[in-house]
């Protein structure tokens, strides 16, 4: 930060105060963290860079909602969203629509928290983000376990674990965890299948096909067919009829499906 000052480059200023604030976030100083992406703001008013401005009310209000300050948070968010509109930056509109589900949620509004958590999933699976993707998830989740949606909830949750263990973050994976047992939900997997597996299975049993689950699980189709290989070899199963069988007898499909 102090080369950029020295070099008169001032949108680098503000970079370097956005990073800085990211750094005190993890080191569990929201106080410092906050008054530096306040500096960065003023900074890109000053700029009148609209996409830049955007993405630092954004991660304001994100940490305005961590440490309870609503009203802060609510003010941050409009003007963000307000900025935010025809820029088209997924990454951008997924953190947006998460704050703003978490805002539905404080109200209790969980219908439209869980249209935020819907939008915000999809926008970071565009995005590329699996790690912020699994929050949405979680939030979509509790949103429908509120809304008497149980199977989907626990659909949504079981996808959001399985993504987790994937990307091996154990800080999301508790979190997910957390949400499931908030729905009284334990499952014990036969067969060595893991909660992906498990998963994938689930949404075949459905009738859902490859592209189909694909979508539901924010994966690429050649990934489904792999698992679908695997889940095939661990039970013995010779392909979608028979697994579909065994999922019903193991209790593995959705109560819909």
């Amino acid at each position: 930060m102090d080369l950029r000052a020295s070099v008169g480059d001032r949108r680098g200023v503000s970079v370097a105060l956005n990073n800085m604030a990211l750094l005190e976030v993890d080191d569990g100083e929201p106080d410092r963290a906050r008054e530096l992406l306040e500096q960065a703001l003023v900074i890109k008013r000053q700029l009148g860079e609209r996409r830049s401005l955007a993405i630092g009310l954004a991660n304001l209000a994100d940490l305005l909602i961590r440490t309870g300050a609503w009203e802060p948070a609510r003010q941050a968010l409009a003007e963000a969203a307000e900025l935010a509109e025809g820029i088209g930056n997924p990454q951008l509109i997924g953190t947006l629509r998460c704050s703003q589900g978490n805002l539905a949620a404080r109200e209790r509004d969980w219908a439209k928290a869980a249209a935020h958590f819907q939008a915000a999933a999809g926008a970071h699976r565009d995005a590329g983000h699996p790690h912020d993707t699994v929050e949405a998830m979680i939030g979509l989740g509790r949103a429908w376990h509120q809304l008497g949606r149980t199977a989907d909830a626990l659909r949504q949750l079981r996808a959001a674990e399985a993504l987790a263990a994937e990307i091996a973050n154990p800080q999301r994976l508790a979190e997910v965890r957390a949400a499931l047992a908030e729905v009284g939900e334990t499952v014990v997997l036969p067969d060595g299948l893991t909660a992906r597996q498990a998963e994938v299975l689930r949404l075949l049993a459905s009738g859902l096909s490859n592209k189909e689950i694909a979508g539901q699980l924010y994966l690429s189709p050649a990934t489904v067919e792999r698992h679908l290989a695997t889940v095939y070899r661990k039970l013995g199963v010779a392909g979608r009829v028979e697994a579909t069988r065994y999922a019903m007898a193991h209790g593995l499909a959705s109560p819909s499906g």
